[in-house]
């Protein structure tokens, strides 16, 4: 029982490092992906998508509430993509970080999309899938998903990671409206 214990304790103590180095694989993973498609160009790394932005944008929104905030929800997969909605956008920009895989991230796409359907165009959700969206996870360094990062004039006002509950959602939202 002794033993037990004791090998428990270690393995807790050591529980945040084997995160860490998690954290660094998948960086590390992504930074190789890119570097790939840079050098041998997007056929050889990748094969690429043979579907048009609008099919794109549905099977990224798969999971969402499907509520009428489509006109205040954007996918963003390219840089240029970024710039036009993020960085050059009137009004402030919540980026969500997700992946389709992310059970959390399923559970706040709808939380998200409800806030900024209420708000009636006064701010934004721009969604980054990190899978499709490499250079944009690295550029942000975003280790971990979900992750929101709200932007006003191109510049990142506040974030918060992992899912949250409405309430918390709620005056995130309300913050980067008065900031």
């Amino acid at each position: 029982k002794k033993k037990k214990k004791k090998t428990a304790a270690i393995l807790k103590m050591f529980r945040p490092a084997v995160l860490a180095r998690q954290a660094v694989r998948s960086v590390a993973v992504l930074a190789h992906h890119s570097r790939s498609i840079a050098t041998r160009g997007p056929g050889h790394a990748f094969p690429p998508l043979n579907v048009s932005p609008r099919c794109a944008f549905q099977s990224a929104r798969s999971y969402s509430s499907g509520s009428n905030s489509d006109k205040y929800v954007v996918h963003v997969a390219t840089l240029a993509e970024f710039d036009q909605h993020v960085v050059d956008a009137d009004v402030p920009v919540l980026v969500d970080f997700y992946a389709t895989w992310c059970g959390p991230c399923k559970t706040l796409t709808p939380i998200l999309e409800k806030e900024v359907a209420a708000r009636g165009g006064k701010v934004i959700l721009a969604k980054v899938d990190v899978d499709e969206g490499g250079e944009l996870a690295m550029k942000y360094q975003i280790s971990s998903v979900p992750t929101v990062i709200a932007f006003r004039q191109g510049e990142v006002v506040d974030m918060f990671l992992g899912a949250k509950p409405p309430a918390v959602v709620t005056s995130f939202v309300d913050s980067v409206l008065k900031a």
